[in-house]
């Protein structure tokens, strides 16, 4: 687990799961999405011992994030955000367009926000190192 129901509630003001059970489930699918994202890091590594601890922070307020998303929108997959992202009905010549949809508001299921975060952890980064 990459992070605990306590630091979520009370370290990071994670403010949309009260229920553990819920929480464990939601951060399991995070740090799925996570780990595929960041090419396994925290699989790789321990995240408790890792001694870069502004990287452990953003990436831990980035699950937080996309935690309250999931939670907020009922969405954890990316699958589950494109069964959602109609943008245009039309019935019988009424049509009704929403502005905004959840895929406007992610990228591969990870929300803009978490996304923000998570691009402060360099875990992100798809280039050559320089020596």
């Amino acid at each position: 687990m990459l992070l605990s129901f306590d630091d979520y509630q009370n370290k990071f003001g994670g403010i949309q799961v009260t229920d553990e059970n819920e929480f464990n489930n939601l951060e399991k699918a995070t740090e799925t999405l996570f780990n595929a994202l960041t090419r396994m890091f925290y699989i790789k590594h321990e995240i408790d011992s890792d001694p870069n601890k502004y990287r452990v922070k953003m990436f831990r307020m980035a699950m937080v994030v996309q935690i309250d998303f999931a939670k907020s929108t009922g969405v954890v997959t990316a699958y589950d955000i494109a069964q959602q992202s109609i943008k245009s009905v039309s019935i019988d010549g009424t049509t009704v367009t929403t502005d905004k949809t959840l895929s406007d508001l992610t990228r591969n299921g990870l929300c803009d926000l978490a996304g923000e975060y998570l691009f402060e952890t360099g875990l992100l980064f798809r280039g050559a190192w320089i020596c």
